[in-house]
């Protein structure tokens, strides 16, 4: 999100992340399955570092200030339990975006009554597919609402689920 903003002319104050690079080192053997995806992070961190955005690793906001909008934005470094410190740095700014993650969206399969199951691995709550991504009759799913997966997976399984219904509809 920062590294849009930066792209479409805005400016960032700071980007928070509550990951500390240790946790990050981590993830790095999955991430070089996916060299694509490395690069294009590599990309956005050294936007953000050449426009002399702050970044607050191992840190969280424990205090959003302003009277009728934004004015500031109070930040605490986390400690091993994850439990905010006392110590506080306050970042002017006129906006705040947060996110913890992604979670698949759901919401209109579940309000189509399409069975759901739980997998970490995909994000959480997920619908029950059959293997060409059919929920129910003439229902097919694929993209984020399936399970959190990426663009290109979600690509590819929207594309199945197309042959799938185009199949099922009688297109040879």
């Amino acid at each position: 999100v920062a590294a849009g903003l930066l792209k479409a002319g805005g400016r960032v104050a700071a980007v928070v992340d509550l990951l500390r690079p240790a946790e990050w080192s981590t993830a790095l053997p999955g991430l070089l399955s996916r060299p694509d995806l490395v690069a294009r992070g590599a990309a956005w961190m050294a936007a953000l570092l050449r426009a002399g955005v702050p970044i607050h690793r191992g840190a969280t906001v424990t205090a959003i200030h302003g009277a009728g909008g934004v004015a500031a934005v109070e930040v605490a470094r986390v400690a091993a339990d994850w439990s905010p410190a006392a110590a506080r740095t306050t970042i002017a700014a006129g906006s705040v975006a947060i996110g913890h993650g992604l979670t698949p969206a759901t919401e209109f399969a579940r309000l189509l009554g399409v069975p759901h199951r739980f997998s970490a691995v995909r994000g959480g709550w997920v619908p029950q597919l059959d293997p060409d991504r059919k929920a129910a009759d003439g229902f097919y799913i694929a993209g984020d609402c399936a399970g959190i997966s990426g663009a290109a997976a979600a690509e590819w399984a929207g594309t199945l689920a197309g042959l799938s219904a185009a199949r099922d509809l009688g297109a040879d």
